[in-house]
């Protein structure tokens, strides 16, 4: 975490006994110079001050801030090379300085001071201190924010990140610092995505240690952050635990964060002015097969999306051979996806196999499907020869050629005349089928290979 001059931390509480973080109830956080802070307790003519707190020490004179709502403070990169019995000492001797009453916070948790191995230490330190770990606050800092919330929900945390996650949850309290490392706020998205997914991993027992640490407001404001922040049921939840507030620069500002400190507890479960964010939570993949699973080359298939990602579509041959027949990168609406069944693809059995992979979540789709020959065209002409009329046929695969001879009929449409001979045709042969003679008139010769769709050729016949 970022510090400027004269950081303080405020951090009301109902009731507080000297270091049992369970007994702080709603506790909100300011973490700002004196003067924000000293705002912030005191309010205005138009808002109440928050008036019992909790004030990051060293703290020097200052009436305000008895010993029983002091905080010690250690930094992350202090621990991080300690064991897990030197973390712990570190940590109560924390606590016990003059002026920390009974209470330790730690700061600048940064994962990328952590090794796995440490990052384990750390876990079992927050173990070993048992009911001491409620003296122990933790600022989750906004790398350690993102790495958690970028996780897909379902499925577990793993190495470092587990272990620290582990130490946050067991310790007193801890406050996610929903902005950036520049100290600008989370995007609306990146905000309700990375809160639900925090309090969906947080354990339930402990609900009401989970706290958003909100930072200046800048060019957004604060009155556009906390409809940010409050714009999903989890970061409601989190901020009816008590909203925390970094880095204000002026008692102007820290007035701007009471103000709508202050208007959401006034309808603390309502949504904001236009209502929640969308979160994605996977499983958005939509697709339509034909009965049984059978499929021509050429054929086309509809995919729809309703989550944002890259899509990718592949077909897997039995010997494990891989072809991706379409791809597509879709917005937060996601969208329709369309793929093509390659024309020269042998037929047999394939897998389909549909990924899409965004906002941290990566979801698979896969079907087995049937791949049939592809039909067989051909180019058909009608000629008038010595013999007689002939229908010349030229396939674009070996193919079994049926049909008929139609005659245009008086009263509209046409009427069947004869039936072709049946032939063996040869894949680019030209073939010639007799007609015979055929009296001056309209006429179609309406052919079918190997079965499939008709393919009709109409000409005309003159005297």
């Amino acid at each position: 975490m970022r510090r400027a001059p004269l950081l303080t931390l405020v951090l009301c509480a109902a009731a507080l006994g000297p270091g049992a973080g369970a007994a702080l109830g709603a506790v909100p956080l300011v973490y700002a110079p004196a003067d924000a802070a000293n705002a912030i307790h005191e309010g205005s003519a138009t808002v109440d001050g928050l008036t019992t707190a909790l004030r990051q020490s060293p703290i020097f004179g200052d009436p305000r801030w008895p010993l029983d709502r002091r905080i010690g403070k250690v930094t992350g990169r202090q621990l991080a090379p300690l064991g897990a019995a030197g973390i712990a000492d570190a940590l109560r001797a924390a606590w016990s300085e003059r002026d920390a009453g009974g209470r330790v916070a730690i700061d600048e948790f940064v994962p990328g001071h952590w090794t796995e191995a440490g990052a384990a230490e750390l876990a079992a330190a927050i173990r070993q201190l048992g009911p001491d770990a409620e003296r122990v606050f933790v600022y989750a800092s906004p790398a350690l924010v993102a790495q958690v919330g970028r996780v897909d929900p379902r499925k577990p945390l793993t190495g470092r990140i587990a272990s620290l996650f582990a130490a946050t949850a067991g310790s007193g309290r801890a406050y996610l610092e929903v902005y950036l490392g520049s100290l600008d706020p989370l995007s609306e998205r990146d905000m309700a995505v990375t809160l639900t997914r925090w309090s969906g991993r947080w354990p339930r027992a402990r609900a009401d240690r989970l706290h958003a640490l909100i930072g200046p407001g800048g060019a957004t404001g604060q009155a556009e952050i906390w409809r940010r922040v409050r714009a999903s049921p989890a970061g409601r939840a989190i901020l009816a635990n008590g909203a925390g507030a970094y880095g204000l620069p002026t008692a102007a500002d820290g007035l701007a964060w009471l103000t709508a400190y202050r208007a959401f507890l006034g309808s603390p479960s309502a949504p904001p002015p236009g209502g929640d964010t969308p979160v994605p939570v996977g499983g958005d993949v939509g697709l339509k097969l034909p009965p049984g699973g059978t499929l021509a080359p050429g054929a086309s298939l509809t995919l729809t999306f309703t989550r944002g990602g890259r899509a990718i579509v592949r077909l897997i041959d039995a010997r494990g051979r891989r072809r991706v027949i379409a791809s597509r990168t879709f917005p937060a609406s996601g969208g329709t996806l369309r793929a093509t069944i390659p024309r020269l693809l042998k037929p047999g059995r394939y897998r389909l196999v549909v990924t899409i992979v965004g906002d941290g979540l990566t979801d698979t789709l896969e079907r087995t499907l049937r791949i049939g020959r592809a039909p067989v065209t051909a180019r058909i002409r009608a000629r008038l020869s010595p013999a007689g009329w002939v229908l010349l046929v030229r396939p674009s695969a070996a193919a079994r050629l049926t049909g008929q001879l139609e005659s245009a009929a008086a009263q509209g449409g046409y009427a069947r005349l004869r039936g072709l001979p049946a032939r063996r045709l040869v894949k680019g042969r030209e073939a010639s089928i007799a007609l015979g003679e055929l009296e001056p008139g309209l006429y179609r010769a309406v052919v079918r290979l190997n079965g499939g769709a008709p393919i009709t050729r109409g000409f005309r016949v003159t005297a």
